[in-house]
């Protein structure tokens, strides 16, 4: 534990680990999930201490359209303290513009030491952040803590081939009932 939490610290953010993967429910596919591992220095919450974090970035269209969203679920794990603990509030950034006035709702996940929110999938820069992710891999994530207001930010990688998973992904949802 003391030598990952050491190598942890020699990085300032690095993302240790993404997985694409559609979701089905009752046999039908449902949602496009981009989970991932991240390790990140939190100078904003945890006194620079490394912190890992887990989440999801997952786009939602339930069969019968009643529901279309953009869900992120995010934990943060302090490497020093332990312990998981859900965000405060969570949003993506592109560029100098983030999405968190497309924010829909901030709840209690199914496991309380993560949070989930849920932003208008037609949203600008919520779509933004979709296309992102299929051209360019990229998915900057900042979140913060119960009573902070400054973020800490992290980006999430993805491989050429997971962007493209992501893209094959998203684009059979969206065409799904057509």
């Amino acid at each position: 534990m003391l030598a990952s939490a050491l190598a942890i610290l020699s990085l300032q953010s690095a993302t240790e680990s993404v997985v694409i993967a559609p979701k089905f429910r009752d046999g039908v596919h449902f949602a496009c999930e981009a989970s991932f591992d991240a390790y990140v220095v939190d100078t904003a919450y945890f006194r620079g201490q490394p912190v890992a974090v887990s989440g999801s970035f997952t786009f939602y269209n339930w069969p019968d359209q009643s529901r279309v969203f953009i869900g992120m679920k995010l934990g943060v794990l302090a490497v020093e303290n332990g312990g998981w603990r859900p965000p405060a509030n969570a949003y993506v950034v592109n560029g100098y513009k983030t999405n968190l006035s497309e924010q829909r709702a901030n709840i209690e996940a199914e496991d309380p030491n993560f949070r989930l929110y849920i932003y208008d999938f037609t949203g600008e820069e919520t779509m933004n952040a979709m296309t992102r992710l299929s051209y360019e891999g990229v998915l900057n994530v900042a979140y913060t803590m119960e009573g902070g207001s400054m973020p800490t930010t992290f980006e999430v990688t993805l491989t050429d081939e997971q962007a493209n998973q992501w893209a094959e992904c998203t684009s059979a949802l969206a065409s799904r009932d057509q």
